[in-house]
């Protein structure tokens, strides 16, 4: 049944909705490389695995840089605000979109992008189209990896969590969201392959891709 029949659909956007997360870890190579410094030593295997908030951390300690972890994360948001234009959908999601659209299925996007930089990304997709609003930690004030986020966005939405699907690629994100009574769809991503047995664990469906659900 389309959404499990639940009346509202969160995504995330980075991995899940957009293709983006390879770019995300690149900024961080990119980095390293403007400021003619070495890969941490166990950071040299699966850099990409690595997320930009930890990344920032160890750069900043190990190197003694002179700014925050904030400052680093809004640098690569920049970076980001002229990239997504040339970063694909993942497969399927426009006609998933659709479909839901079509079945009277509300639909929000929830995500770690600053809200303006995220509007832009899915307006350059065409599918922002499909979403009522879009909503970030940094608005509400509490991170996604907390059930309290998802029972703050269903009460955005005037919904319970329970009438939520959440698409996710993240496994802590998944927890978070299973916590709250929402069901999980999760979303294959590369990043994530390790903890693919964690994620079948969190999640009442896993696809490869959109068309998955749609079959």
């Amino acid at each position: 049944m389309l959404n499990f029949g639940r009346c509202a659909a969160v995504f995330d956007m980075d991995g899940t909705l957009i293709d983006s997360m390879p770019v995300w870890r690149v900024l961080n190579k990119e980095f390293l490389e403007k400021c003619s410094l070495p890969v941490p030593e166990h950071m040299r295997v699966d850099m990409d695995t690595y997320t930009t908030r930890y990344c920032a951390e160890t750069f900043i300690r190990e190197y003694n840089l002179p700014m925050t972890v904030d400052d680093f994360a809004a640098a690569n948001e920049q970076i980001m605000r002229t990239r997504y234009a040339s970063i694909p959908t993942k497969v399927g999601v426009p006609e998933y979109l659709s479909a839901l659209k079509k079945a009277g299925v509300r639909m929000i996007v929830a995500t770690n992008t600053e809200k303006d930089i995220a509007k832009n990304a899915l307006a350059s997709k065409d599918i922002l189209k499909y979403f009522e609003d879009v909503l970030t930690p940094g608005m509400v004030g509490i991170s996604k990896s907390n059930p309290e986020f998802w029972n703050v966005l269903a009460q955005h939405m005037m919904i319970s969590p329970d009438d939520m699907v959440v698409y996710e690629d993240t496994p802590a994100m998944m927890r978070s969201a299973r916590c709250a009574g929402a069901k999980v769809v999760a979303v294959s991503e590369p990043v994530w392959r390790k903890q693919t047995d964690e994620i079948l664990s969190l999640c009442d469906i896993y696809v490869n891709d959109f068309r998955d659900l749609l079959a």
